[in-house]
């Protein structure tokens, strides 16, 4: 973890995009990019994935991630309505970059954990850490085999990170020290 959404995307021969770059090249409607941190554009059998470049780095993954979703869930053809489209969506992009029997194996014990491991923004971990506590209070993981094929994809992962997650924040706090120590520095 984190997914690497690029190589996913390539391996599926769809084509990715900022609004940046396509703004370079002109003979385009970008009033489609007002209001929106992603589009999906389906041209016969090729899908092209643009979105906003100028939001966090994890604001861009879930917003791709969540693009990924409407190819993945074909909904090239609106034969369901817009709003359960966009729920649908981010269901997908949610448990592609936070797979919950990885996070429950792992341990997760906040927001800003899941926020670092899977490298999104601090929104989309906090709506998948409540998540996360209502299936802990319930015991509700392993109830499908899709779940069951994650965690042994991703069991590697799991015992790495249970051994060396505790020096990632050791490092996390190293560094937010430097950075306080940098400030006072600068402000007085």
């Amino acid at each position: 973890m984190p997914i690497n959404l690029e190589k996913l995307i390539q391996n599926n021969g769809w084509f990715l995009a900022s609004f940046s770059e396509v703004r370079k090249y002109g003979n385009f409607d970008y009033s489609v990019f007002k209001d929106n941190l992603g589009i999906t554009i389906f041209i016969k059998d090729k899908c092209l994935i643009l979105f906003d470049d100028n939001v966090s780095e994890g604001t861009k993954r879930f917003t791709i991630a969540h693009e990924m979703g409407h190819i993945v869930l074909n909904h090239k053809d609106n034969t369901i309505n817009q709003r359960t489209r966009e729920t649908q969506a981010s269901m997908f992009a949610a448990r592609l970059l936070m797979p919950m029997c990885v996070l429950n194996e792992c341990k997760v014990k906040s927001v800003k954990e899941i926020q670092n491991m899977c490298a999104v923004s601090f929104t989309a971990a906090s709506y998948r850490y409540d998540r996360l506590e209502m299936l802990r209070n319930r015991n509700r993981f392993y109830v499908d085999d899709m779940e069951n094929f994650i965690y042994k994809l991703y069991k590697p992962f799991i015992k790495k990170y249970k051994k060396d997650h505790h020096k990632f924040y050791l490092l996390e706090d190293y560094y937010k020290k430097i950075i306080n120590k940098y400030s006072s520095l600068k402000n007085s």
